[in-house]
């Protein structure tokens, strides 16, 4: 799933998200952004369209014809509140601050228990994850893309670039071919695939696999 996230700037002027513009799917939801933000925000009630209220609908509504993605806009009670907030803390309390940002010192606290929790044998930072990406996308990518990744300006070519990373960094770190590979690889098999092959079983062939033993008792086990 790809998104684009169009920005405005709060009271404190500090950028915030306006609206979040939803294209596509995603194959590994754990690793995905998006997917989070979904979550925050479905959890805050913060779109405006009532249809966003149920997670299907996110994720099954048709496109508009003629348009590759859909946009949702945020309430106006939600554009200066913090994306990402402290905890709540005290007797009896529990849950998400509505108006205090993350700190950075809870946010290092957390990754430091995550790697704890994770087994690792060094101290799980916010450094070692920006170190990790970098020494994969290094020699994947060409310099001037891996510097806009890290927001580095060694030189000029950045102020040319696309606001938008035009690189695959999720895949290249999962060690997954990027979508452009796999669209491009279903376009050539495309050329010499049979357009009168069957693409549906036949009566006889589901009345087989509905009978067969294997099936019927992972059927079964599903309904537990």
């Amino acid at each position: 799933m790809k998104a684009t996230l169009l920005h405005t700037k709060g009271e404190d002027n500090n950028p915030r998200i306006k609206t979040l513009v939803i294209d596509g799917e995603d194959d590994d939801p754990i690793f995905s952004l998006l997917d989070h933000l979904i979550s925050l925000a479905l959890n805050d009630n913060a779109f405006e369209a009532e249809s966003a209220k149920d997670v299907q609908n996110m994720f099954w509504v048709k496109m508009p014809p003629g348009k590759k993605s859909l946009t949702l806009k945020w309430k106006r009670r939600v554009l200066d509140r913090p994306v990402f907030r402290e905890p709540l803390r005290g007797v009896g309390e529990s849950g998400t601050s509505p108006t205090e940002p993350l700190r950075a010192s809870t946010w290092i606290r957390y990754l430091k228990r995550l790697g704890e929790k994770a087994g690792f044998q060094h101290a799980f930072t916010q450094y070692g994850l920006r170190r990790g990406l970098l020494n994969v996308v290094n020699h994947k990518a060409p310099a001037s893309v891996r510097d806009q990744i890290f927001d580095h300006k060694p030189g000029t070519v950045s102020w040319y670039l696309d606001e938008e990373v035009q690189f695959d960094t999720k895949a290249c770190f999962l060690g997954l071919p990027s979508n452009n590979v796999v669209q491009k690889v279903a376009r050539l098999a495309s050329l010499t695939a049979d357009a009168s092959a069957p693409t549906e079983l036949s009566s006889e062939q589901r009345a087989k696999l509905s009978q067969h033993p294997q099936v019927i008792r992972l059927s079964q086990k599903t309904k537990l």
